[in-house]
């Protein structure tokens, strides 16, 4: 089933986020305690960047595959059962996670 691959996907895709925040996190401390230049803590800010991105865009496909079945099921829901402004969490795309911060885990 589609929907039980992309949630093996985004389990592996989850791995790949932490290792690479915990690479970003190395990098930072090699880099404050003298021992690396900037260039490979940006380099390690890119890659936990791009997995982050491949993390949400596999997150992305699920719930599609899962809306998709709902709907080829016969199933659906009306824009009355969508929360309003006030009930969703707001979108910060600027805020820099890292391996010791709240990460969302895949369901």
């Amino acid at each position: 089933m589609l929907t039980g691959k992309l949630a093996t996907e985004s389990a592996q895709e989850h791995t790949a986020l932490q290792a690479a925040l915990k690479a970003q996190d190395i990098s930072m401390s090699l880099y404050t305690d003298g021992l690396d230049n900037y260039l490979n803590v940006t380099v390690a800010q890119i890659a936990a960047l791009t997995a982050q991105i491949a993390e949400v865009q596999v997150q992305t496909r699920r719930l599609q595959a899962a809306v998709a079945l709902i709907g080829a099921a016969g199933g659906g829901w009306s824009k009355a059962d969508l929360p309003t402004e006030a009930q969703t969490v707001p979108f910060s795309p600027l805020r820099l996670r890292t391996a010791q911060s709240d990460v969302h885990e895949p369901q």
